[in-house]
């Protein structure tokens, strides 16, 4: 909800109708898999050459928002004071558009108020995950770190296992209540379904949709 109301963009393009736990296995170097069709017999003087290319090519990677999409680091606050924590998240999976075709990007910034704060959300979903090159970094010390003269800005970088991650992830059953799955990502009709309950909690008339959160 957070994020469609920041950038306006479709829930679809954060949250898959449909994954397969097969994808979420992949690592850096099977994200493309090559499959080479059977050859098939033919006839004594035959001509007919296909334009069909040799090999297909597949693109296993989810419909949604991984830690690999996302680049978190520090910038410089030019007035001094405290420096300023961003990141730039790319949307592969936009409607109509072969992924990664405009590179749509997205520029994200610390925002004082926290329920609004996209930074805090992707800060604490890492911390969760572990995914931290840098495991010595602690929730205390992110929120102090400073960038070194030297430099413009200051990256933080995600371990290699974690960058095919999702970052927004359903929730199973578990034996003592409910916990956040390990691979798969959360599904469209789940997340509307919560934000119904939420409005039917608060006693909304009219139930709020991923819609009012966009516009």
């Amino acid at each position: 909800m957070l994020w469609s109301s920041i950038t306006g963009t479709r829930p679809g393009v954060l949250l898959p109708d449909n994954c397969s736990p097969d994808a979420l296995s992949r690592n850096d170097e099977d994200q493309q898999t090559t499959i080479t069709p059977k050859p098939k017999r033919r006839k004594l003087n035959q001509t007919f050459v296909s334009d069909l290319p040799e090999y297909v090519s597949i693109d296993p990677s989810l419909k949604t928002v991984c830690k690999e999409d996302i680049e978190l680091f520090y910038l410089r606050n030019p007035e001094g004071g405290r420096d300023v924590p961003c990141a730039i998240i790319t949307f592969r999976n936009l409607k109509g558009r072969p992924e990664g075709s405009d590179g749509t990007r997205f520029f994200m910034h610390c925002d004082y108020l926290l329920t609004y704060c996209p930074i805090l959300h992707i800060v604490a979903m890492a911390f969760r995950d572990g995914a931290f090159e840098n495991e010595r970094l602690t929730p205390e010390l992110f929120w102090r770190l400073r960038v070194p003269k030297r430099l413009p800005s200051l990256p933080l970088r995600w371990k290699k296992d974690k960058l095919k991650f999702p970052v927004l992830r359903r929730m199973k059953q578990a034996p003592y209540g409910y916990e956040v799955d390990q691979f798969l990502p959360m599904k469209y009709d789940s997340s509307n379904s919560a934000l119904k309950h939420i409005g039917e909690g608060l006693g909304y008339e009219d139930l709020p949709t991923h819609y009012n959160f966009r516009r």
